[in-house]
């Protein structure tokens, strides 16, 4: 097979060579029409090094023509600008226009290369390539090049056979045009010679022309690899490119690939990343990674700004390297000086992936997505991340001034993230009702093309915890069915039986909490490992999997807390997580307060916690709430606010952090400056414009409006409550207990209809909520004879938990009621019944009516039997009252070793009486 030759190209007609080359291929007859040659033409076996001349990229180009001034001539080789003269024609050759035009000029007054021929011909490529044919016409340049056609360069005559084939500034004349083009191949031009081939294998070559397709290639080959000189990349690539694509020869990756990697090792960083494309493509080729990253390493050190993103990208990901973050910056950062699209925006999402493990990185990042915003064809997540830093760093509120114009440069751009942030900032700030449509808009368009629950929670709360007037009820119900029927409801409800869930009854639950663990949710997580914990279906290698799969970050430290304190009673679990959650608040950072809500905050640094604890942990407690309040955080404000004596105090810790609460306080920091703060009603609009559209916040919302004496704003939490609470029959209930606590005797009756709700999905506090409803004399629902037939009913059935309950309501209420109520029933039988039933709250209830009614000691002595035993069973109060009867011998002799006993683990579970009574009776010594 032919290899390349390094000689100097042939200065006479082929067909002195003739019978030479045609020994050399071993060729005979031509060859008949056909589509393409099998030529392997291979590149010469030299020692390689770096002797090519790498021209600038085409962003180089027009970057530096761009800026030219058009007076002289920049300070460059006469060559290289002849050379940017070309390549300009080639990109635009109309933008270019006038600039080219005016470089030709010049260059015929100082450049005696560009002289007669090599002047007209660059004149009349100019104006082709401009689009200017009329022009090229009139001008006479292609007859005058015409007129020197006998003392033409064959690249002269092949760039004027093209003229008279197509007619183009001078009259056709195909027959002189294939004598040019025949003159030219036969003078050994390499261009001429492919030109006549292709002709030639598609059976329409000139009748002069008789060399054979395959010498005709070979020779052009030849020619083209030429002399060991600085131009030889140029001429190897264009062979390289002739194998790449076909059209005379057939396309073969291995050799395109082979003269590639020639030139690339001759010193073209082009073709060193050509070499790099081919392995990393690896169609109908063999990949070779040790070869691919050799020469990926050669086209980043040519600067090549697409090259270097490649290597940082396989150093980031230390797939075919030695991970490498510190040299991935550099090649990024590299990529970027260029200031194009592709370089700024690979840096930007370099630098956002590794700010959260090194915040040094904040300032460059903010640096590049300035330099993106400023072009104009910027990509819009641009916008979006530069206002998303700029809420950051200035804080939500003092920052949105600049941020919104980002924001509608990113929504002008399509970029959806941009469009959720926009709606956010709008609904934010106490929006009108055109601005409310104007972010439904938004939001309505990215759940159209991206889907999703965010957005569709967006627009109900945009519906519901936003409007200035009564909230939408029919919007929020829609928008909640459209959410549950995409089946990606992130909800951190825990009310199910999480932990009797089994594959046969309830596989559909299953697979959902699953298929939220495995997106990464916090909520699903945390339900899953729970789930899974006890679960028949789960061995240890699962339990172990899914302790794994996740790192365990902030966010679903705290979900699985908030879900943990939920399935159990025990003090002492809740001690255990409260305990973990303020180590983790002080290894994470300030930061860590924005995942807590009032519960967590008050069970990690309540008063009463925090008296538990030593010194030490109470300062450095106190410390963390600070450090977290100094950010912005409401719930830590809140935590200090609770340590305080006095409300000048509380209001001393607002003037503390009243500037960051101005700047960039959160929900709950508007929350406590509304309450503390001489705004209130300022800071409770900006509460309501940031508030988590939840049960609970709108409840927090409606309790401030009643503390602050707004009935208007308490009124209309309550009405956005009212609108979620059906979600949960926890907040149905919550809700009722509101409207009938409030005083607000109109709202009877929604009451009475959310307990009935409640009741009817089967929520047994709703029925203990109504029992007591009815037993209340003055109120609405008020029937004794109702209640006596409700616990017939419950013991019928043996409905013992519930039972309990109902005879708690009965022992606490008035004696008319109660009397009513066992003229209708045998309720000592009840008690009795209850109690043998083995139901903790029964057995104490029992014992304590039958203290209350004993008649001698025998009586207590059997009291003070079911006290123990409700003890025993784990109820507090039972652990109270017994420890209090041993303590001062009611009923039974005092035993305070035992009193201490019963009180110590009342206290441990809440009992504020177990605590007081330890105290009276010196026993805590």
């Amino acid at each position: 097979m032919p290899e390349g030759h390094i000689q100097s190209p042939p200065n006479r007609r082929l067909s002195g060579l003739r019978c030479v080359l045609v020994a050399c291929f071993a060729l005979g007859s031509p060859v008949q029409a056909q589509d393409t040659l099998d030529l392997q033409f291979r590149p010469p076996a030299i020692t390689p090094g770096p002797i090519c001349e790498s021209p600038p990229t085409d962003d180089e180009t027009t970057d530096f023509w761009g800026d030219w001034d058009q007076r002289v001539l920049p300070d460059r080789p006469m060559r290289s600008i002849r050379r940017d003269m070309n390549r300009l024609v080639q990109i635009d050759g109309a933008r270019w226009f006038d600039t080219v035009t005016r470089a030709m000029d010049l260059l015929e007054k100082s450049d005696p290369v560009f002289e007669g021929e090599t002047a007209l011909v660059m004149r009349i490529a100019v104006l082709d390539g401009a689009g200017k044919f009329e022009d090229l016409t009139t001008s006479g340049l292609v007859a005058q090049l015409a007129a020197q056609i006998d003392d033409l360069k064959p690249a002269s005559k092949l760039v004027l056979s093209r003229y008279l084939r197509n007619g183009i500034g001078i009259a056709a004349d195909s027959a002189m045009a294939d004598r040019l083009l025949v003159d030219a191949g036969y003078a050994g031009d390499p261009k001429a010679l492919l030109a006549l081939a292709a002709l030639q294998l598609a059976g329409k070559a000139p009748a002069d022309w008789s060399v054979p397709a395959e010498l005709a290639v070979a020779t052009a080959f030849s020619t083209m690899v030429g002399e060991l000189d600085p131009q030889i990349c140029d001429r190897a690539t264009r062979i390289a490119t002739q194998f790449r694509l076909g059209g005379v020869v057939t396309p073969d990756p291995q050799l395109a690939h082979d003269w590639y990697r020639f030139t690339a090792d001759l010193g073209s960083g082009h073709a060193a990343w050509k070499v790099v494309e081919y392995h990393m493509r690896a169609e109908q080729f063999e990949k070779t990674n040790d070869l691919l990253l050799r020469y990926l390493e050669m086209a980043a050190s040519a600067d090549l700004s697409y090259a270097q993103i490649e290597l940082a990208r396989v150093l980031e990901r230390g797939a075919l390297a030695p991970r490498n973050i510190d040299r991935a910056y550099a090649l990024y950062e590299a990529a970027s000086r260029s200031g194009d699209l592709r370089g700024l925006s690979q840096f930007a999402l370099f630098l956002r992936r590794h700010e959260p493990a090194d915040p040094t990185v904040r300032a460059p990042r903010v640096t590049v997505l300035q330099k993106l915003t400023a072009r104009n064809d910027a990509p819009g997540w641009a916008f979006s991340q530069l206002a998303e830093t700029t809420l950051e760093d200035r804080g939500v509120w003092a920052g949105a001034g600049d941020a919104r114009p980002l924001l509608e440069q990113a929504v002008k751009r399509g970029n959806l993230d941009g469009h959720v942030m926009l709606a956010q900032l709008i609904l934010a700030n106490s929006p009108n009702a055109a601005n409310i449509d104007r972010a439904v808009d938004l939001l309505a368009h990215v759940v159209n093309e991206r889907g999703g629950s965010q957005p569709m929670k967006m627009i109900r709360a945009a519906h519901v915890c936003r409007a200035n007037g009564a909230p939408d009820r029919a919007a929020a119900q829609y928008w909640l069915a459209e959410e549950q029927a995409i089946g990606v409801s992130d909800s951190d409800d825990h009310s199910s039986p999480l932990l009797s869930l089994t594959i046969a009854d309830n596989a559909p639950r299953l697979a959902e909490i699953q298929s939220f663990a495995l997106s990464g949710s916090p909520n699903g997580l945390a339900m899953w490992r729970r789930v899974i914990k006890a679960a028949p279906f789960a061995d240890e290698a699962m339990r172990n999997f899914w302790a794994n799969y996740f790192d365990q970050t902030d966010a679903r430290l705290v979900a699985q807390a908030k879900l943990d304190l939920t399935l159990t009673r025990d003090p002492g679990v809740h001690a255990v997580i409260f305990a973990a959650l303020r180590e983790r608040h002080a290894t994470s950072g300030p930061n860590f307060a924005g995942w807590l809500n009032d519960t967590l905050v008050s069970g990690m640094y309540g008063p009463e916690i925090l008296a538990q604890l030593s010194t030490e942990a109470r300062t450095a407690a106190t410390i963390e709430l600070t450090r977290s309040s100094a950010m912005g955080y409401g719930r830590a404000m809140i935590g200090l606010a609770a340590l305080a004596n006095t409300p000048a105090d509380r209001s001393a810790i607002f003037d503390r952090f009243r500037a960051v609460i101005d700047a960039n306080g959160d929900y709950a920091a508007q929350l406590f400056a509304a309450r503390h703060g001489d705004r209130p009603g300022y800071y409770a609009a900006r509460a309501a414009g940031i508030m988590p559209c939840s049960f609970r916040s709108a409840m927090e919302m409606a309790a401030l409006g009643g503390d602050l004496g707004n009935t208007a704003q308490e009124d209309h939490w309550l009405a956005v409550a009212d609108v979620l609470a059906p979600e949960r029959t926890s907040w149905m209930i919550a809700l009722a207990r509101a409207y009938l606590r409030g005083g607000k005797a109109e709202m009877g009756p929604r009451a009475m209809d959310l307990l009935t709700e409640a009741s009817a999905q089967g929520d047994i506090n709703a029925d203990v909520e109504i029992f007591r409803l009815i037993v209340t004399p003055g109120g609405p629902s008020y029937d004794p004879d109702r209640a006596a037939r409700i616990i017939a009913s419950a013991l019928e059935g043996g409905q013992m938990t519930v039972l309990s309950r109902y005879l708690s309501a009965h022992r606490n209420a008035d004696q008319a009621t109660r009397t009513r109520i066992e003229a209708l029933l045998d309720m000592p039988m009840i008690y009795r019944s209850a109690a043998e039933a083995g139901d903790a709250v029964a057995m104490r209830i029992h014992g304590l009516v039958l203290r209350e009614q004993a008649a001698g000691a025998a009586d207590l002595t059997a009291a003070m039997g079911w006290l123990a035993r409700a003890a025993k069973a784990g109820d507090t109060t039972a652990m109270t009252e017994l420890g209090e009867a041993l303590a001062f011998g009611i009923g039974l002799p005092a035993d305070r070793d035992r009193a201490l006993i019963w009180l110590t683990r009342a206290a441990e579970q809440g009992s504020d009486k177990a605590r007081e009574i330890t105290r009276l009776v010196g026993l805590s010594e």
